[in-house]
């Protein structure tokens, strides 16, 4: 199964348009809307999207201290 996804929002009448669908005319297609939930100024501080990586001691062990060897 082909799956698009885009946002639309619902005019008067409770009319929802999507348009410049990448679909055959006349091909069948099963519409499932989802309520988006509205983004609280909270969680999008908490948003580490587009944030530039930094990587510190790369090549350094990780929980080196945590490992125990017995014999």
């Amino acid at each position: 199964m082909e799956a698009y996804r885009t946002n639309a929002v619902v005019h008067d009448g409770g009319t929802v348009v999507i348009e410049n669908v990448p679909f055959q005319e006349g091909q069948r297609l099963e519409v499932i809307l989802l309520v988006r939930p509205e983004a609280s100024a909270n969680a999008s501080s908490r948003s580490l999207r587009g944030e530039p990586v930094r990587y510190v001691d790369p090549f350094d062990s990780v929980a080196e201290d945590d490992w125990t060897a017995s014999n």
